[in-house]
């Protein structure tokens, strides 16, 4: 299977301390020439996909202003983003709720740094771990 790496990686996050010690650590690693682009609220997801164009996306379950991650993926869905969308949480989701929201996986934020390179792999992208065969 050919791989690719993503150009930009959407991260919705609004922990600072999950961003700085967890999500950004890992993607530097895994994804060095990617471009990481923090979206904190769901305001700062539209404007990110809409100036970014991101090749993947990864949504918190729950973010700052209280709003769900699940509905945001619908949402993108329905506005016909296709970049892959990997639920990050620190709280479990069903199989069910991840595909009707248009998400491809779920990973909870305790098993990120041992299953994340696994799903990506899984969605076509090489990282570091997994270089695959870029094309």
């Amino acid at each position: 299977m050919n791989s690719s790496i993503p150009q930009c990686i959407l991260v919705a996050e609004d922990d600072d301390m999950i961003w700085e010690l967890g999500i950004r650590k890992l993607f530097t690693v895994l994804f060095p020439i990617s471009k990481l682009v923090r979206a904190r609220n769901e305001a700062e997801v539209y404007i990110a996909i809409a100036n970014q164009k991101p090749d993947l996306i990864t949504m918190d379950g729950t973010l700052a202003d209280g709003s769900q991650g699940l509905a945001i993926a619908r949402e993108l869905r329905t506005l016909d983003i296709q970049a892959p969308i990997v639920m990050l949480s620190a709280a479990g989701m069903s199989g069910q709720e991840i595909r009707e929201a248009g998400a491809q996986a779920y990973c909870l934020k305790m098993d990120m740094s041992k299953k994340l390179p696994g799903i990506f792999a899984q969605l076509g992208f090489a990282t570091e771990q997994n270089p695959g065969r870029s094309h």
